[in-house]
């Protein structure tokens, strides 16, 4: 199983954030993301869920908050785990964040309520064994839910135009092969949807940290402003125009049948 990243690679992308840091629900797909899971995650006082390649941990503050699920984050990134240690206890949740990686990590089988993963297994030439493993771990009756990029979409053309290396960063994954991936984990009554309408890539403005290319202040400007009058028009109008071409991502929802067992 050979990855495209390293955990040298993650401390590096993820130490050009700045905390605090939550799921900013003014951006569309977040917005998407909080309608999707609204309506497949039930609340809960008991629950458990876990972010596998949790990555600053706002997931974990987001399905505290609003399901209110027992969270463990997961990730192989030293920085990525100190920082999602600081950005939890900013947001004053409790969360066991794990610093390994998830093939090794000391996490029992059939112990999650939700088991989530958003841009994970597109790093791996096989992401095959990592869906075994994330599936395994899904009690009976739970969810497995698995975001992965549309490579084909506008957005991934504009991302590949200013920064050709995410090409080797990721492997191409379609929704058939997602579907059979969960399937051939055990997972039933499995679902699988392009995700998240036109959006701009990330940039930077000069001068400023944070992730994404750098570009000139004119440069960021227009397109963040492209990008937030598409998500306001999208809201207000409540359409949701997604399919190959214009959706960033893929979703994939499965369930672990009741009475299931991991050999």
């Amino acid at each position: 199983m050979t990855a495209r990243t390293d955990a040298l690679f993650w401390d590096a992308h993820w130490q050009r954030y700045e905390l605090p840091r939550r799921v900013d629900l003014r951006s569309y797909f977040a917005y998407r993301c909080d309608r999707m899971f609204r309506s497949v995650v039930p609340r809960t006082t008991t629950g458990r869920f876990i972010d596998v390649g949790a990555g600053l941990g706002q997931w974990l503050i987001y399905f505290r908050e609003v399901f209110g699920y027992e969270v463990v984050g997961v990730d192989n990134s030293p920085k990525a785990c100190e920082l999602a240690r600081r950005n939890v206890a900013l947001a004053g949740i409790d969360a066991d964040v794990v610093c390994a990686d998830i093939m090794s990590a000391p996490i029992d089988e059939l112990s999650f309520d939700v088991v989530y993963s958003g841009g994970l297994v597109e790093h791996f030439d096989d992401p095959m064994p990592i869906i075994q493993r994330m599936s395994d771990l899904v009690k009976p009756g739970g969810l497995h839910i698995v975001s992965v990029p549309n490579l084909d979409s506008f957005y991934w053309r504009i991302r590949r135009r200013l920064n050709p290396a995410v090409e080797r960063e990721h492997r191409k994954i379609t929704p058939d092969m997602l579907r059979r991936m969960l399937v051939h984990a055990g997972m039933t009554d499995v679902t699988i949807n392009y995700f998240g309408s036109v959006r701009l890539p990330h940039v930077r403005r000069r001068g400023v940290s944070g992730p994404g290319p750098d570009v000139s202040p004119p440069v960021w400007l227009a397109m963040r402003s492209v990008d937030r009058g598409l998500t306001t028009l999208f809201r207000l109008l409540d359409v949701h125009p997604e399919g190959t071409r214009l959706s960033q991502q893929i979703v994939g929802i499965g369930r672990a049948a009741k009475g299931r067992e991991v050999s």
